[in-house]
């Protein structure tokens, strides 16, 4: 089972969280890929945050669930989409933050 499998994300979602386009992902899937540093950093920024939220909710559905419902603060977008932008990524881990130290408001 894949990370995008395993955690319930849409495979279009996690093409713009890593900046590629689908026709790209399918190119990686025929050949060994070399992947850029940009690309890299994302995926491993999208594993770090969904690490961080399941410690903060403790239960992986509900950590999807989190995830994949849009939030005002990031602007109507959901965690995942927000991962794609450094700004976004640093409010998805503030909300995380404060979640898990209840600083709610």
């Amino acid at each position: 089972m894949t990370f995008v499998e395993a955690n319930q994300l849409k495979k279009e979602e996690m093409w713009e969280v890593v900046g590629i386009s689908a026709s790209t992902h399918f190119r990686y899937l025929k050949k060994d890929p070399v992947l850029k540093a940009e690309t890299v950093d994302r995926v491993r920024r999208m594993q770090r945050l969904h690490r961080q939220a399941l410690g903060v909710f403790e239960d992986v559905e509900e950590t999807n669930r989190w995830m994949a419902t849009p939030k005002a603060y990031l602007q109507g977008q959901t965690p995942w989409l927000a991962l794609a932008t450094d700004e976004g990524a640093k409010r998805v881990e503030e909300m995380l933050y404060r979640a898990e130290y209840g600083m709610f408001g």
